[in-house]
């Protein structure tokens, strides 16, 4: 998993990828944390602006997963939590994949 891209939150760098099983969802880890697997409902493939800027997509949940990690001190959030993404004006709920 070398070379994922990563974001710092809290002082917290989380690592992620995109999941590409039928439906979106992203895979999230830290240096210390296990990493955690979310299937993206709605599948954000159906959004053009999704389509046009993935990779900031992706940034922005992973900010959003790793806010909620930070705030339950090393917890990652249950499935079915939701999230907002700005790019889209969605809310996504993280859910089991």
């Amino acid at each position: 998993m070398n070379g994922a891209p990563e974001v710092e939150v809290g002082g917290v760098v989380f690592k992620y990828a995109e999941l590409r099983t039928g439906s979106r969802g992203i895979k999230i880890w830290t240096a210390a944390a296990k990493p955690v697997e979310y299937k993206l409902r709605p599948d954000p493939h159906e959004s053009r602006e999704y389509n046009k800027k993935p990779e900031r997509f992706y940034l922005e949940v992973a900010t959003a997963i790793g806010g909620l990690f930070n705030a339950a001190p090393g917890a990652w959030p249950p499935y079915g939590t939701q999230v907002h993404v700005a790019l889209t004006d969605e809310d996504y709920a993280l859910d089991q994949p």
